[in-house]
């Protein structure tokens, strides 16, 4: 990717996970041309605008696929930075309540989808009937085959242990938490302040 034009959304992540391939492949990430494209990273790369794009494997690369539109794939998790569900839930210790019940809920969604898939597909499309069936079967498939709820072999929705603290690490060390902050991230992870 050295002297190519890579597309980020702007989320302060998509940096983050960009740099992390990058030094691990052995690029400086100054050696690339940023440029913001917000979440039209299927358009961009399918129209020639950028070389390559921050997106998510499951979705933006599963319809790149579906457009018949050569895809290499750079997967965070397989370039230096831990495996993680990308989505992280942090709260002030005066909003547990909440968040407890929005882990609930998350809980109970992803169980439900590890379980009974179809029936959880069959619920995201009665609840946003706009969606193409097609797709969203086909993205599905990808998280289930690529195993993304799945953490040593057994499913999961949390982070906890030994994988929430490499994340800490990671976030940290890459700047998508501050250093301020990561002492008590770790620390809410590591006791579990909202349980």
């Amino acid at each position: 990717l050295a002297g190519k034009t890579v597309g980020v959304t702007g989320v302060p992540s998509d940096d983050a996970v960009l740099d992390t391939v990058l030094r691990s492949g052995g690029v400086d990430p100054s050696d690339v041309h940023r440029v913001t494209i917000g979440f039209n990273a299927v358009a961009d790369l399918a129209a020639g605008k950028v070389d390559a794009a921050t997106a998510f494997w499951n979705a933006e690369g599963v319809e790149l696929q579906q457009r018949d539109i050569p895809v290499q794939e750079f997967r965070v998790d397989q370039f230096g930075a831990p495996r993680y569900p990308e989505l992280v839930v942090a709260t002030t210790p005066g909003r547990c309540a909440l968040a407890r019940k929005l882990a609930a809920a998350l809980d109970n969604g992803y169980r439900r989808m590890g379980s009974q898939p179809q029936a959880a597909l069959d619920d995201l499309l009665e609840q946003v009937p706009d969606l193409d069936r097609g797709s969203q079967v086909a993205q599905l498939q990808a998280l289930l085959q690529g195993h993304a709820f799945s953490l040593g072999g057994k499913f999961t929705s949390r982070l906890i242990g030994v994988p929430a603290m490499s994340w800490v690490k990671w976030a940290t060390d890459s700047g998508v938490i501050s250093r301020g902050s990561s002492a008590q991230v770790a620390s809410g992870l590591a006791e579990n302040v909202c349980r």
